[in-house]
């Protein structure tokens, strides 16, 4: 896994600290190119994101670049729902618009879903022998949580302005709109229900957003060429652009994959501005394919 820092002021310098590699420089891109000269490791996830329009689309060579090395690029698919230009606004001014570089081909697009467990029976009440907090799958639904007055906070996902749709990019509930669909797959998102605890400076918070999501399908890929490796079936860690893999496992009938089909990822909208003629945009997950959670959420162990 390799992640990228905006904020310390030394270009090129690697700090390695378990199975992680911490690449620092000015510029999060710097960071990335850097990971993929030098083959760092076969899996980068990446939780930065802008809006498409005005976005360079040269650096989907930069991905074709890792994938041609076995190396799987996972990005966020951004917080702002349908309005990706709308990063942590109260009102969605630019459109409908997906963010990049979560919208290139060769990278694949984490969204976000939201537990949807109601009763909480799902919990676990005690620690079981393995120490599992679940006591099965949670119903999930599309994570939205704009309505809490806290601004724009959903699932990024739409139709790309920029790429075509790519040849795998096919099946149940995929739009046939000739542009590239995002996001692929989703995992758990909310902040709010259910968020990830983490402590730091003295506290315990509870964050999430695609932010999170993203890295949480890096750590799942990064055992998928694990056991690979350790079962022989590849001489070494390298699974490159796995999104052609996802749309045709999603296919089989298998249980790799849960099907979202509850909530959205509409949000409010300035009137009188762009793509705002009734207040809100945005899309509503449905069975198979959707604009707001992709194919799903994943099975971990059925996926590997």
């Amino acid at each position: 896994q390799i992640e990228a820092d905006l904020d310390l002021e030394w270009s090129g310098a690697i700090a390695r600290r378990a199975s992680i590699i911490y690449v620092y420089s000015r510029n999060v891109f710097t960071s990335v190119q850097y990971a993929i000269d030098k083959n760092l490791a076969p899996v980068i996830s990446l939780s930065y994101g802008s809006c498409e329009l005005g976005s360079p689309a040269s650096y989907r060579t930069m991905a074709q670049q890792a994938n041609a090395q076995g190396i799987t690029w996972m990005n966020s698919s951004g917080d702002s729902g349908a309005a990706g230009w709308d990063y942590n606004a109260m009102l969605a001014t630019h459109g409908p618009t997906v963010t990049f570089p979560a919208d290139i081909p060769e990278v694949t697009a984490v969204g976000g879903t939201e537990f949807n467990e109601a009763t909480g029976t799902g919990w676990n009440t005690k620690s079981s022998a393995t120490f599992a907090s679940v006591a099965g799958w949670l119903p999930e639904k599309a994570w939205n949580d704009t309505a809490q007055g806290n601004g724009i906070s959903a699932s990024g996902g739409g139709a790309s302005v920029t790429f075509r749709k790519p040849w795998w990019q096919s099946g149940p509930g995929v739009p046939a709109d000739n542009n590239r669909d995002v996001p692929d797959i989703s995992l758990s998102a909310s902040a709010s229900h259910d968020g990830y605890l983490l402590y730091a400076n003295g506290t315990l918070q509870s964050v999430g957003g695609t932010s999170a999501s993203s890295p949480v399908f890096a750590a799942i890929v990064t055992i998928a060429n694990q056991y690979l490796v350790a079962k022989g079936a590849q001489a070494k860690a390298g699974l490159g652009n796995i999104n052609p893999n996802l749309y045709a496992l999603a296919q089989t009938g298998s249980e790799i994959f849960h099907d979202v089909t509850v909530g959205d990822n509409i949000v409010p909208c300035k009137s009188g501005t762009t793509g705002c003629a009734t207040g809100s945009f945005g899309y509503k997950a449905g069975p198979g394919y959707d604009l707001v959670t992709g194919l799903g959420s994943v099975d971990a162990f059925n996926l590997v």
